[in-house]
């Protein structure tokens, strides 16, 4: 994981950990292979807010906290948790409209223009090809 979770405040580790939980949620359900990113951004919580990411987890609407940036998190940080962001909704070897639905929101909320979006969205469509491509090749291993 690329984002620096460890010097982030309190409130900036919550607002992450919701991000991180709303992605791995876009697409209606979450995949094993989105777990491990939740687990990492779930371990810098307490108790309190792990329960509350859980339960936030079973519901199907978007928490409306999220466009509200922390103070502190810097233009480049949003632009790595925008990419870790779109990392995570292509682990699970797909990229449906509520996904990218999803990113577009995330990056109106960024503040990240037009272009900006789809350049990052088509290196999110890359890393899709390469993550299927791995999967063939785990797959086919003998």
């Amino acid at each position: 994981m690329n984002v620096p979770i460890n010097e982030f405040n309190e409130e900036q580790r919550l607002w992450y950990g919701y991000l991180v939980a709303s992605a791995t949620k876009a697409d209606g359900a979450v995949d094993p292979s989105e777990i491990e990113f939740l687990i990492k951004a779930l371990h810098f919580l307490d108790a309190k807010q792990k329960a509350a990411i859980n339960k936030y987890l079973k519901t199907e609407k978007i928490h409306p906290g999220l466009a509200k940036i922390p103070k502190g998190i810097s233009r480049r940080l949003l632009a790595i948790i925008f990419t870790e962001l779109i990392w995570i909704i292509v682990s699970d070897g797909k990229l449906i409209k509520s996904e990218v639905n999803f990113i577009k929101t995330v990056s109106g909320w960024f503040g990240f223009s037009d272009e900006y979006y789809k350049k990052t969205l088509q290196w999110g469509e890359q890393m899709l090809k390469a993550e299927k491509y791995r999967r063939a090749l785990v797959d086919h291993a003998k």
